[in-house]
């Protein structure tokens, strides 16, 4: 069978927009395949990702799928998935897109996204009968604007943020390790590490600090600060280094319970 102008829609989240959609259905399973006229669309900003080609198929044993732009020698896999009986395994791999349409959705959250760009990899591999599985993720937005009156009546403008995590996902437990992370933002570079529960009520541990006798350059971080930040701290004789340890420990279900403890050391 072969469907002409087919649209999936997410109820404001987006849509995917298809012009032709093939399928084809017999003992050995189920096939989708599209054209290269694909897009994944987003409400009141237009396409996040066009000109992609979407190739699926399912059976008793496997199921597959692959996702990817351009045509020709320009075609880069952006997604792929594979499902067996003893295990799963995707990955994504998007580097360098617009976020500009989402900029309708972010605005609502103070934020801005004009000339802000994202990439994003990912990698995860599941152990079917265990129900558990090792992931790794890689992410960063640049050129994004904070527009929170809360935060500061002056734009911060053109920030940059990258997080990478590794760990492992345990369904039974329902839990989520992070075993090593890293957070990038305002000149900073921070080690992360924890866990959190992925259902019931929420709770986890976590801590966030400088790299072990890396400590920040005072200089360094006062110079990756927004502008209005460094014009509000113009004239101070900054030097020296600062170190920072963070460590939060929760339970939604008991916040009296909540346990923080930050330390300084040493200090600018």
């Amino acid at each position: 069978a072969c469907l002409h102008h087919v649209v999936v829609d997410t109820d404001g989240w987006g849509s995917l927009r298809a012009v032709i959609l093939t399928v084809q259905l017999d003992r050995g399973g189920l096939v989708l395949a599209t054209g290269d006229k694909v897009a994944i669309e987003m409400p009141g900003g237009g396409p996040l990702l066009e000109d992609l080609v979407l190739h699926a198929s399912h059976s008793a044993s496997n199921s597959e799928f692959e996702l990817r732009n351009g045509v020709d020698g320009a075609a880069r896999t952006l997604a792929t998935g594979h499902w067996k009986q003893q295990s799963a395994d995707l990955a994504v791999d998007i580097d360098d897109i617009s976020l500009r349409p989402l900029g309708a959705m972010v605005s609502r959250r103070a934020l801005g996204f004009e000339n802000a760009r994202a990439s994003l990899h990912v990698s995860v591999a599941i152990e079917r009968p265990a129900w558990r599985a090792d992931y790794s993720f890689a992410g960063r937005i640049r050129g994004f604007d904070i527009l929170h009156p809360a935060l500061d009546r002056i734009p911060w403008r053109n920030q940059d943020v990258s997080l990478r995590l590794n760990g492992r996902v345990d369904m039974p437990t329902k839990r989520v390790d992070v075993a090593s992370g890293e957070l990038k933002t305002l000149g900073a570079t921070l080690a992360l590490k924890g866990w959190i529960g992925v259902l019931g009520p929420p709770r986890g541990s976590f801590s966030l600090a400088t790299p072990r006798r890396a400590p920040l350059s005072c200089v360094s971080l006062f110079l990756a600060e927004p502008t209005p930040v460094q014009e509000v701290l113009s004239g101070l004789d900054l030097e020296g280094k600062l170190g920072l340890n963070l460590s939060i420990a929760f339970d939604a279900s008991a916040w009296e319970d909540l346990k923080l403890d930050l330390r300084l050391a040493p200090v600018c």
